[in-house]
């Protein structure tokens, strides 16, 4: 379900492959003396430092590669590095940024820290490690009216920031005031006061395919104003005060295909609009011990508790719930839940559309069909995962119906629709070998949309950073007819909540 992470821990003392052993000697003996840094200028020269790399402590105003381990050093107190420019992108190459000890850091400094104030927006953060910073990134805008956009965090790992028990929120990364940002492909571990990921006061974030566990707070945590987030792919486990959890105020959001496990709390929650679909959230335990803030429910471990105290509807569907300390899915005196096709045992004001709790039951009515796609919106590759429930004692087998005429008999199948247009899908699983037998399918109408359009808004067949600076460039300063994503009549920063970060605009 996940894809593994390719990243070489070369903080962590791993051994160098001979030639970039050989490398790294090289440029170890060309530096001069006292330089403790190495964010080499992509160009070769750094203008505004005067020389070719960044040192721990200054400002990246231009595109850099680490060259090395970068630590902290004696007598330097701020932030490990912050970002004074848009569209540049900040390399680690596999290589780590290590604050050493908060002791030596004014409280609240950050390993990389972006601020629109400074002009950092569509910045591309990839391939680092981050630790011992009071927090790992931190990405904030220029107050409310002026968010930080198009920022990319890519195959990082932020990991042991913080200090365990002070009085403050410090994330491994946080989205302060930020729009159409995205954290992707990283490992969050070990943060020691705040959340893994934490987002405020924010609009149309994404959160994909990252592994988050061992937190102090939640895995992912969206609060007060933070609308139309997307958290999907993630494995987000044995985090202290919950797994996902987009609380009262981060509504209309989609969370969809992660999976949950272990958190103290629930290991799901969200306020009114938001869409759960293909969530796996199980074995998450009682926190009432916690010491919350004001407000928040922990006093049940659940598998996907909407009960902030907020009034509308959710959707809840194609979920699995089960093993929960107490009920495996909680919904709020105010809610309407609209639920289909979900698995669990134990519900409190929940019902799927016909049934009495769930459609499932955890541990009966072997085999339960269930799959979903990695992206509905291809561009003609569409790959499928099974999530089918078997009987401990039995085995599955898989018949897939793609919808154009084409079937395979994978578990987890890739497959190529030739044509634009919108499919539906079948897939049917035969239980056998154990002491029962059976068969089960499960349809979904209109479910693959394959695209044929081409191009994307800028043209480089890539929907990301770039494209919401083309966005608020040509839509919002020149209202082009074609920017009114979301059909209401008005140009504005909602219609970038349905650009996404795939849809048909990345076709060629």
């Amino acid at each position: 379900m996940f894809n593994r992470k390719i990243f070489n821990h070369k903080c962590s003392g791993l051994p160098f492959p001979p030639i970039f052993s050989v490398m790294l000697l090289c440029c170890m003996m060309l530096a001069p003396s006292g330089v403790y840094a190495n964010c080499e200028c992509d160009d070769g020269y750094c203008d505004s430092v005067s020389k070719t790399y960044f040192e721990f402590g200054e400002r990246i105003t231009e595109s850099c590669t680490f060259t090395a381990n970068v630590s902290r050093p004696s007598g330097k107190t701020a932030n490990g590095y912050t970002v004074g420019a848009a569209g540049i992108t900040i390399n680690g190459a596999g290589y780590c940024l290590d604050g050493v000890s908060t002791d030596n850091a004014i409280v609240g400094t950050n390993g990389i820290y972006a601020g629109k104030s400074m002009g950092a927006y569509n910045v591309t953060i990839k391939n680092l490690e981050i630790k011992n910073f009071w927090q790992g990134i931190k990405l904030r805008g220029n107050g409310s009216d002026d968010p930080i956009t198009g920022m990319i965090v890519d195959n990082c790992i932020v990991h042991d920031n913080g200090v365990s028990g002070y009085d403050a929120k410090y994330e491994g990364i946080w989205l302060d005031v930020a729009e159409n940002c995205t954290v992707q492909n990283c490992t969050i571990y070990n943060n020691m006061q705040g959340s893994g990921i934490a987002n405020g006061e924010s609009d149309s974030n994404s959160f994909i395919n990252n592994e988050i566990y061992g937190n102090y707070k939640h895995g992912i945590k969206a609060w007060w104003d933070s609308w139309y987030l997307y958290a999907g792919y993630n494995d987000v486990h044995d985090n202290g005060w919950g797994g996902i959890n987009h609380k009262s105020g981060s509504n209309y959001g989609t969370i969809e295909y992660n999976t949950c496990t272990g958190n103290t709390g629930p290991g799901i929650q969200g306020g009114i609009g938001n869409s759960f679909i293909g969530n796996i959230s199980s074995d998450n335990v009682d926190g009432t011990d916690i010491d919350p803030e004001d407000g928040e429910p922990y006093d049940r471990g659940i598998g996907i508790d909407c009960s902030p105290g907020d009034i509308g509807s959710v959707q809840v569907e194609d979920n699995i719930a089960c093993g929960n300390q107490l009920y495996d899915i909680n919904m709020g005196d105010d809610i309407d839940a609209i639920g289909y096709y979900n698995t669990c045992n134990t519900t409190y004001n929940f019902d799927d559309s016909g049934y009495d709790g769930c459609t499932y039951a955890c541990d009966d009515g072997f085999p339960v069909a269930k799959f979903y796609a990695e992206d509905t919106m291809v561009c003609g590759d569409a790959q499928f995962y099974d999530q089918s429930l078997v009987a401990d004692d039995a085995t599955l087998s898989w018949e897939w119906d793609f919808g154009d005429g084409s079937s395979s008999y994978a578990q987890n199948p890739e497959h190529t629709y030739d044509t634009g247009g919108i499919y539906t899908v079948t897939l049917t699983v035969t239980m056998t070998g154990g002491e029962e037998s059976g068969t089960d399918s499960i349809t979904k109408e209109d479910y693959i949309t394959v695209c044929p359009y081409p191009g994307d808004l800028d043209g480089d067949t890539n929907v990301d950073g770039t494209d919401y600076y083309y966005f608020y460039t040509y839509c919002i300063n020149g209202s082009a007819g074609w920017c009114d994503r979301n059909g209401d009549g008005d140009v504005n920063g909602d219609d970038m909540a349905t650009l996404g970060l795939m849809d048909c605009r990345s076709c060629n």
